[in-house]
């Protein structure tokens, strides 16, 4: 969670508590360079300082970050990524050039994306959801007719 946040006032507080309420049974590391810890979890000043290896980094820092983050994703064998921010091709010519930049990166390394302007992809098995909002788990019901 590159970009996880303490502040309940911000989007990305929701991206880490999420799946923290939710229970989701994977590893979550949050990535802040001004924390050491969030919600309980320790937290990273970099993906470089993470011991295990990453499956998934979900990105939301600001755009003209992106292209770092995504740099540290390739350097630490990330195997993909989504992009939350906006800021890209939407917002005129700097942004399309950000944009083809990031995309360049991902094309010669061969990582996937989900992105950018994007959450994030959704598993409900194993309450795998990353999202703006506070999200709550659903309660199983069973009909009988």
């Amino acid at each position: 969670m590159v970009g996880a946040s303490r502040n309940m006032m911000t989007a990305n507080y929701f991206l880490t508590a999420n799946l923290l309420n939710l229970k989701y049974p994977g590893k979550i590391y949050p990535v802040n360079p001004n924390a050491t810890e969030i919600m309980g979890l320790k937290a990273y000043p970099n993906l470089q300082s993470i011991e295990d290896e990453i499956d998934l980094a979900t990105v939301s820092v600001p755009v003209l970050k992106t292209p770092d983050v995504v740099r540290d994703c390739i350097a630490k064998g990330v195997k993909g990524i989504v992009i939350i921010a906006g800021g890209f091709s939407e917002t005129g010519n700097n942004g399309k050039g950000l944009q083809e930049e990031v995309k360049g990166l991902l094309e010669e390394n061969s990582i996937r994306v989900i992105g950018p302007n994007s959450l994030s992809p959704l598993n409900s098995v194993v309450n795998f959801i990353i999202a703006f909002g506070f999200v709550e788990k659903a309660k199983k019901t069973r009909t009988v007719i």
